[in-house]
């Protein structure tokens, strides 16, 4: 699972940097800064785009686009997250690697979440996700 590529619409840098800290369903725990894609060349940073286990849940802190700064709390459902890794490796030819896209991109539409491979994307509607403004 390749988590990465967030893009903050505020300043990045401390203290207003995204961040985000992942545990996962077998025990490890993660807290990462490096988040940013480069705007220019739309590369993934190094350290996101590194291969991890399944999520069980995230906090997610970053500027929107309207710029103001929040904080989502994930808790992702354990059927439905396995049950969609699944499903992509099944298909012939499937990727070996799976990607979590976390689109944050409508306030009021809040934050989804889909797990990807390089031909399909499910949604996680299970997730039980809380967008909070944070300070």
């Amino acid at each position: 699972l390749l988590i990465g590529a967030a893009e903050d619409a505020g300043r990045p840098g401390p203290p207003n940097q995204t961040s985000l800290r992942v545990r996962g369903f077998n025990g490890e725990s993660e807290f990462i800064t490096d988040l940013g894609a480069d705007t220019v060349t739309a590369e993934i940073s190094a350290v996101a785009a590194v291969a991890r286990s399944l999520p069980r849940a995230m906090v997610l802190r970053y500027h929107g686009a309207d710029g103001v700064r929040r904080a989502a709390y994930m808790q992702f459902d354990e059927i439905e997250t396995f049950a969609a890794f699944s499903k992509l490796h099944q298909r012939a030819g499937a990727s070996p690697q799976l990607v979590l896209h976390l689109d944050v991109g409508d306030a009021a539409a809040g934050l989804r979440l889909y797990l990807c491979d390089d031909m399909y994307s499910l949604e996680l509607l299970a997730a039980q996700v809380r967008v909070y403004r944070s300070s």
